[in-house]
């Protein structure tokens, strides 16, 4: 009777060590895929971002409108990513991104902007929207990472006092180098 046991405790042990490591890996092939896009994204804004002047004027008399705190080089990045349609920035947030624009809604779900595949994916907009935001509505797809990255900043406008530390958010496009402010995120 006692060598049943024995067996069946090695048994279980063996199972209980290979969940063990097999969930270590996934965990740990989350975690670094998370350090990738960061990376990457990071990378890319450094290359391509800059961030005005405190001197420089930041509404323009002519139009009265605000100007993007960024400026953004889309030539170059244009040359490396054809599909880039613009540049999404929320300042003291995680929202600091290329958006892309993809044949279907499927590619940039889990690619980066490089093409390579991350779970942390891509902003990108609707296909079935203009690329270049002349429609009355453009939707940005974007996920909510867990580890606060991409749109996970978005749930924390339903508290007043985020809302009213980060009330706007500019997106830069090729064709509007200063950007577009939207003042009334809700």
């Amino acid at each position: 009777m006692k060598k049943p046991i024995k067996i069946l405790l090695s048994v279980l042990f063996v199972i209980f060590a290979c969940v063990f490591v097999f969930s270590g890996y996934k965990l740990y092939t989350i975690l670094h895929g998370y350090k990738v896009a960061e990376n990457l994204y990071d990378g890319i804004s450094s290359k391509y971002v800059t961030t005005a002047e405190a001197k420089d004027e930041q509404t323009d008399p002519l139009k009265d409108e605000e100007k993007s705190p960024i400026s953004v080089d889309f030539p170059s990045m244009l040359e490396q990513n054809p599909d880039v349609a613009g540049w999404l920035f929320s300042a003291d947030t995680a929202i600091n991104y290329p958006v892309a624009i993809g044949e279907d809604n499927f590619f940039y779900l889990h690619r980066l902007i490089d093409g390579s595949y991350n779970s942390s994916g891509t902003l990108f907009i609707d296909c079935l929207c203009e690329r270049d935001f002349s429609g009355k509505n453009t939707l940005i797809y974007g996920h909510h990472m867990n580890d606060g990255s991409m749109f996970a900043s978005i749930r924390d406008y339903s508290s007043q006092e985020y809302y009213d530390a980060h009330p706007k958010m500019y997106l830069n496009t090729p064709d509007k180098g200063g950007g577009t402010t939207f003042p009334d995120v809700h």
